[in-house]
């Protein structure tokens, strides 16, 4: 497999964990929102933290991609 080919399917690989920690995030969004009168602080608290989790990884993921997309121009 040549050099172009691995950094594409590294590509491919870190934007479907994007996607994942993205859809986690929002699920949990959602979940706030549709039981917000029913759940305790508690479940907020750690609802906000998993949140937080998820914006993180998605912004290290993404900064991952951009910079094997910069790799893959140098090739």
């Amino acid at each position: 497999m040549g050099k172009i080919d691995k950094a594409k399917e590294d590509i491919a690989h870190l934007r479907a964990f994007l996607f994942l920690f993205a859809a986690g995030g929002f699920a949990i969004i959602g979940f706030i929102f549709s039981s917000f009168e029913e759940i305790l602080g508690i479940k907020i608290f750690f609802a906000i933290i998993g949140i937080l989790i998820c914006l993180v990884a998605v912004l290290a993921i993404n900064e991952k991609i951009l910079k094997k997309i910069d790799e893959l121009e140098d090739l």
